[in-house]
């Protein structure tokens, strides 16, 4: 073989070789992209928005005794033990042979519980007369704990100061429909006394994917799930239910029953135990107190909590989409084999012609 007919083959061969690594190569990598766009990586965004804009925590008010939050005369006057009622399922009795009207008028009045409560916006020293003392409800739950609304409509302010007519209670801050949650948030806890708190609070915007699915309807409640998820399984193995949830139906009248759908109720109430996801919007609130004295009356419990103009979002995207890997691909197949979009141009008149 002549030396030109050598360097021809060896032109060739390495010509072969320089394509062939190039075309491994972009292979590579382009299984490497739609690898990457299965995973679905995500990033965050973080945002400072003013709170009018962002979700609202609740505050749920808890008294440290149950017996505080509910009308004791009540039990007293159907001839009812508290913890019979709570513990072992009397429902009913004689003189109250209703369980659902007796479950439903266990609630004290908003003025039993609070005195007084205003709000006040620190740039106009105006007070806010959007809040009311009867802006407070029980909630469904044996806790006999009261949610203050504090909806967009009054959020403009920066103060909020409380007189509660409990003593002892406690301040749960907690995302709107998770108060079964809220119990491991920082809280606020009052025994006779006045204190200055401070709030900030996260919203926190998951994306709802395969390995950590949550519910992105805004109008989800997990609370209200976990209580309808209680209800229809204690109706499925027991045939009745308790009166603590919002449907004050079925109300099981045996004591074995009531005893059964009491613990039934405790068990699907942990998270690990239900089949209710977690909303993809969060709140996580971050309390400090800045003061704190005896209250002037001893008899009750006093409350400031200064709210933040701007709150953190932090909102979670997936970082690689379809167009982010139809770019990268590209670059690789353009690179390192030379081929572009425009050469279709080249294949299509190739194939009309022939």
């Amino acid at each position: 073989m002549d030396q030109a007919v050598l360097k021809k083959v060896l032109k060739l061969s390495l010509q072969i070789l320089i394509q062939f690594g190039c075309l491994s190569f972009t292979t590579w990598q382009t299984f490497s992209c739609f690898q990457k766009f299965v995973e679905s990586p995500q990033a965050s965004a973080i945002h400072l928005v003013d709170k009018l804009k962002a979700s609202a925590p609740r505050f749920a008010i808890c008294p440290y005794d149950p017996k505080d939050g509910v009308n004791l005369t009540h039990f007293q006057e159907c001839d009812i033990d508290y913890e019979d009622y709570y513990m072992k399922g009397i429902f009913s009795s004689l003189q109250c042979p209703d369980s659902k009207i007796l479950a439903e008028s266990m609630a004290l009045n908003s003025q039993e519980i609070l005195a007084n409560v205003t709000a006040r916006n620190s740039f106009t020293d105006n007070l806010d007369h959007s809040m009311q003392i009867s802006d407070l409800e029980r909630i469904d739950d044996p806790s006999n704990c009261y949610l203050l609304n504090l909806s967009k409509s009054n959020l403009d302010i920066d103060d909020i100061d409380i007189a509660f007519r409990l003593k002892n209670i406690d301040v749960h801050v907690y995302t709107d429909g998770t108060f079964f949650d809220s119990f491991s948030y920082e809280e606020i806890d009052l025994k006779s006394e006045a204190k200055d708190v401070a709030l900030a609070y996260d919203v926190i915007i998951s994306l709802n994917t395969q390995e950590h699915p949550c519910e992105a309807d805004q109008n989800y409640k997990k609370d209200l799930c976990v209580w309808n998820e209680i209800h229809q399984t204690s109706l499925e193995k027991l045939g009745c239910t308790t009166p603590f949830g919002p449907k004050k139906t079925d109300i099981c009248v045996d004591k074995t029953l009531a005893q059964g759908a009491i613990e039934l109720m405790k068990h699907l109430r942990i998270p690990a135990n239900n089949r209710c996801l977690d909303p993809c919007t969060t709140v996580v609130p971050h309390l400090s107190v800045i003061g704190q004295e005896i209250g002037p009356d001893q008899g009750m419990s006093y409350l400031s909590i200064k709210l933040p103009r701007k709150i953190k979002v932090i909102s979670s995207y997936f970082s690689y989409k379809v167009l982010s890997l139809i770019a990268e691909i590209g670059g690789y197949v353009g690179l390192f084999l030379g081929v572009s979009v425009l050469d279709l141009k080249t294949v299509v008149d190739f194939i009309i012609k022939n």
